[in-house]
């Protein structure tokens, strides 16, 4: 089992928090109303030991071309310290983004994107699926839209990963 050194796995939220908050790298930093995220976890049934989270919502349509903003710090998405997946097309890969560099080496911000659920020919979202949750982490999330020309984000939610455990050898 590789070694895991918890000093080397700090410093760069170290020098995130030393650098101060980025909100010109936030757009949307503001909620702009709440939609009524929902947050369902579970565990993988094709991979082993594999969180999952499906994002969906209440209220109204997002458009598509919105992004999923994921932070794993209290206060992740004031100082920059956040991932997205940007340009969410029903269907389609989408491309994730690192708020800050040196986040991007961090376990929990490995995340996959599984699927993008919506109406491609309307160009609405209606859920995303994400995977590769790291076990125990609070996972924030939030959508952001791009609303009037500006981009606009929802409330936030809290979503703790589950441990998914397998009898398997």
């Amino acid at each position: 089992m590789p070694r895991h050194d918890g000093l080397a796995a700090l410093l760069p939220l170290a020098a995130l928090l030393l650098s101060g908050p980025l909100a010109a790298q936030d757009p949307g930093q503001e909620p702009e109303g709440e939609i009524g995220l929902i947050c369902e976890l579970g565990c993988s049934s094709d991979r082993e030991r594999t969180a999952t989270a499906r994002l969906s919502w209440r209220q109204g349509d997002v458009p598509a071309g919105s992004r999923v903003d994921y932070a794993v710090y209290d206060e992740g998405f004031e100082i920059g310290g956040f991932a997205s997946f940007a340009r969410l097309f029903p269907g389609q890969d989408a491309h994730r983004e690192f708020a800050h560099p040196e986040i991007e080496s961090l376990r929990p911000f490995d995340l996959r994107l599984v699927q993008v659920e919506g109406d491609a020919d309307e160009g609405f979202l209606s859920a995303v699926q994400l995977e590769n949750l790291e076990a125990g982490v609070n996972y924030r999330f939030r959508l952001g839209m791009r609303l009037n020309g500006d981009w606009r984000s929802t409330e936030t939610v809290v979503c703790p990963a589950p441990v998914c455990i397998s009898d398997s050898e």
